[in-house]
């Protein structure tokens, strides 16, 4: 359906206050709207050690901050939302997060209460798959918002230290994580659900089960075994690992270096009722055994993992069913904000 990753960088990589961001109304200018927000994250110990030890690296201490959302005239996207990152690197472009909502809509233009998915869109620069799926989701009742990772879109920076993965990764992760209390607190929007494809599937899969702060969670085309996808997974997987091997990495190096960020060790925390997961049985950058394998750490359903005859790319096919089972499963009694 999409690159899996395009180098090494994007691998690694709660009601708050009240918010009244109404829709503006005709013949009113453009306003921002701000709020101070306060972070839910509630990261409870893990009985696992090595589970335990890598949620270390990955817990911040929750703290208030500022949202803004502006209204965009004459655009598919309603509003533009914004807030600082919990995990800051240094350059302010960076660590302002940035979010499009596609927004449910009345006859009028203004937004309506639903539930809304936050999407982590894939590798691809331009983010075209995960803005497909944010916008297409209001046609099915839901609010759709693609935040946007570190180095994508208006987080672009020639500054960024691109040696220092690991804390890329980690920023990746609390954003999203973040962006849950930040549209928690937009009045039109109710359930949360996360929605992550490829690379976003792998950062959603982390910041899912962080606390399960979302009210669902849809992981499209992503696995675990991180080391074993980039070693056998052909075409844009063959490509990263063949850029890591030329930074001069031994392969004990890069076995390490991709172990802090394997969901193995932390997917056993999400859901199994409130998380599916979508495969490619023809897959060759994520093969369908890692997939099986992220599935079964879950210990999801066999009605919770779906495997779809395509590839990476060819997947595309199905993606007005999966948005209505999106819709439909947000939708469900037990899709409620847990916090």
């Amino acid at each position: 359906m999409v690159t899996l990753v395009g180098t090494w960088l994007w691998i690694l990589i709660g009601a708050g206050a009240a918010l009244r961001c109404s829709a503006v109304p005709p013949g009113v200018d453009a306003t921002d709207f701000e709020a101070t927000v306060e972070d839910t994250l509630d990261c409870q110990p893990d009985t696992d050690d090595d589970a335990e030890q890598c949620l270390h690296g990955l817990r911040w201490a929750p703290s208030r901050f500022q949202i803004r959302w502006k209204p965009r005239q004459g655009s598919t996207v309603y509003a533009d939302i914004t807030f600082p990152s919990p995990r800051p690197v240094g350059f302010a472009e960076v660590d302002q997060v940035h979010c499009r909502w596609y927004a449910v809509k009345d006859a009028e233009g203004h937004a309506v209460p639903a539930p809304a998915y936050l999407v982590v869109h894939e590798s691809g620069s331009s983010m075209q798959v995960g803005r497909l799926i944010a916008s297409s989701l209001p046609s099915y009742g839901v609010h759709g918002v693609l935040i946007e990772l570190p180095g994508y879109g208006a987080r672009r920076s020639p500054a960024l230290d691109r040696d220092n993965l690991p804390a890329i990764f980690r920023q990746a992760i609390a954003d999203v994580r973040r962006a849950r209390d930040a549209l928690r607190a937009i009045p039109e929007m109710r359930a949360v659900g996360l929605q992550g494809t490829s690379l976003g599937g792998f950062v959603a899969t982390m910041a899912g089960a962080l606390d399960n702060g979302f009210a669902c969670h849809v992981l499209l085309l992503c696995g675990g075994d991180l080391y074993g996808i980039l070693s056998q997974g052909q075409k844009d997987a063959a490509k990263v690992m063949e850029k890591l091997r030329a930074t001069g990495a031994t392969e004990e190096q890069l076995r390490s270096g991709l172990r802090e960020i394997e969901p193995l060790r932390i997917a056993h925390r999400l859901s199994p009722q409130r998380t599916w997961l979508f495969g490619a049985t023809w897959d060759e950058v994520v093969p369908i055994e890692h997939v099986r394998r992220l599935a079964d750490r879950i210990a999801l359903p066999s009605d919770h993992r779906i495997e779809l005859p395509a590839n990476h790319y060819s997947g595309i096919i199905y993606l007005p069913s999966v948005l209505s089972n999106m819709a439909r499963w947000i939708n469900e009694p037990r899709a409620v904000p847990s916090k």
